[in-house]
C-alpha cells in the first residue's frame, strides 16, 4: 500500500478535508499581555507617563490664563491635593527622562576613528548635556524672575512642589511678579516651547500605546486627526493665551 493511500489529500476532496472551506487563522494579542512580564509592564508605564505630564502642562496653561483675571480674583494653587498631584507627576517625569536618556545609548550609534563609541559613554553624554542645559536656562530665566528649567521635571519640582510648600520663592506665588514675568517675550517663547511642543510627543506615544493595548482603531486616520490635531489645538490655544493674557513688555 502506498503512502499516498494512507494520507488522504484535501486537494482531492478526501478524508477530513472533504466538504470544508479553508479558514485563515489570525492570531490576536491578548489585551493583558503587558501583565505577563515586568519588562512589558515597565514599557507600558513609560508610555503612560505622557498622560500625567500632559495634564500638568494643561494646568500650567490654565494658571497662565488666570493671571488675566486681575489681582482680586487670582490666587495661586497651593493645596495639599495639588502638591500630591505634582509629586506623582514628578515621579512619572523622572522615569520618563531616565528611560529616554538611557535608551540613547541603544538607539544612537557613533563611530570615532572607525571604532564604535561605547553605549555607556553616549548615555553619560546625554546626562551631561541635560545638566548643562539646566544650568544655562536656569541662569537665563532666573534673571527675568522665572524659576524653571528646560525640562519638565525641574519645572514641576519648582512650581508644583517647592513653590507651594514655601521652600523656594516662585514668581506665580504673587500676582504682580507673575504678570510682570509673563509679559517678557523671552518667557512667552519659553512657555510656548515648554507647553506646546511636548504635546506632539505625547500624542504619538499615547496613540501607539492604545495600539499596543489592542485598539486597532488607534491606527486609523480619525485617531491620527484626534491625537495630532489635539496637539495642534493645544499649540494654538497656548499662543492665544500667551498673547492675550498679558501684553508683551520689554521693560
Amino acid at each position: 500500500m502506498s503512502s499516498e493511500a494512507l494520507v488522504p489529500s484535501p486537494h482531492r476532496g478526501e478524508g477530513d478535508g472533504e466538504g470544508r472551506e479553508s479558514r485563515e487563522y489570525r492570531w490576536r494579542m491578548p489585551t493583558s499581555w503587558w501583565t505577563r512580564s515586568r519588562h512589558y509592564l515597565l514599557y507600558v508605564v513609560r508610555e503612560f507617563t505622557a498622560l500625567p505630564l500632559a495634564l500638568w502642562l494643561l494646568w500650567l496653561l490654565v494658571e497662565i490664563k488666570r493671571a488675566g483675571d486681575g489681582p482680586a480674583r487670582y490666587s495661586p494653587h497651593g493645596s495639599t491635593a495639588f502638591v500630591v498631584f505634582s509629586v506623582i507627576v514628578l515621579l512619572f517625569a523622572l522615569y520618563h527622562s531616565f528611560t529616554f536618556l538611557t535608551l540613547a545609548g541603544t538607539i544612537i550609534h557613533v563611530k570615532f576613528m572607525d571604532r564604535p563609541v561605547p553605549p555607556s559613554l553616549i548615555v553619560l553624554s546625554q546626562f551631561a548635556l541635560q545638566a548643562l542645559l539646566h544650568l544655562v536656562y536656569w541662569f537665563a530665566f532666573a534673571q527675568g524672575g522665572v524659576i524653571a528649567a528646560v525640562l519638565i521635571p525641574v519645572h514641576v519640582l519648582v512650581q508644583g512642589i517647592l513653590g507651594p510648600l514655601g521652600v523656594v520663592p516662585v514668581v506665580d506665588r504673587h500676582y504682580d511678579t507673575w504678570v510682570r514675568v509673563l509679559g517678557n517675550p523671552l518667557v512667552k517663547l519659553y512657555l510656548l516651547v515648554l507647553i506646546a511642543l511636548p504635546f506632539f510627543h505625547f500624542a504619538h506615544r499615547l496613540r501607539y500605546l492604545l495600539v499596543d493595548l489592542g485598539m486597532p482603531a488607534a491606527k486609523g486616520t480619525p485617531a491620527q486627526a484626534m491625537f495630532y490635531g489635539g496637539a495642534v489645538v493645544v499649540t494654538l490655544v497656548t499662543i492665544w493665551v500667551l498673547l492675550t493674557t498679558v501684553p508683551i513688555s520689554f521693560g
